[in-house]
């Protein structure tokens, strides 16, 4: 993992959830690819808040020499996996605890934990 005392914003990078109100679709994209980064310095008295000349495709290029694309997939499709089983796992819970069947899904679950653990 890459360490620096400064921290790159860009606000394409930031989801539109984080804003009270609808700029970024209010903006053309073009107007998004070449605004500036914002870097944030921590001082040892206050941090500082300013623009430097480094634009969303420098951020992209950076980031492409760092990530392998194959990689960055592997990694998404592991975080969906993992999404979906904690959800049905989730369903599985709400339904046996309305239904006080709670004991049989631990049984189920343990089974499956020790049949797993030997292969």
């Amino acid at each position: 993992m890459l360490y620096s005392n400064t921290a790159k914003f860009h606000i394409s990078i930031i989801p539109i959830r984080w804003y009270k109100d609808d700029i970024l679709t209010k903006l053309s994209s073009s107007i998004l690819e070449n605004s500036p980064v914002l870097t944030a310095v921590e001082s040892s008295d206050t941090a500082m808040l300013h623009t430097v000349d480094f634009t969303l495709q420098n951020l992209k290029k950076h980031f492409q020499e760092f990530y392998n694309n194959e990689i960055i997939q592997q990694i998404i499709s592991k975080r969906n996996k993992f999404g979906i089983a904690f959800l049905t796992a989730k369903t599985a819970i709400n339904i046996a605890l309305k239904t006080g069947c709670d004991n049989e899904l631990v049984k189920l679950l343990r089974k499956f934990i020790l049949t797993k653990q030997k292969s």
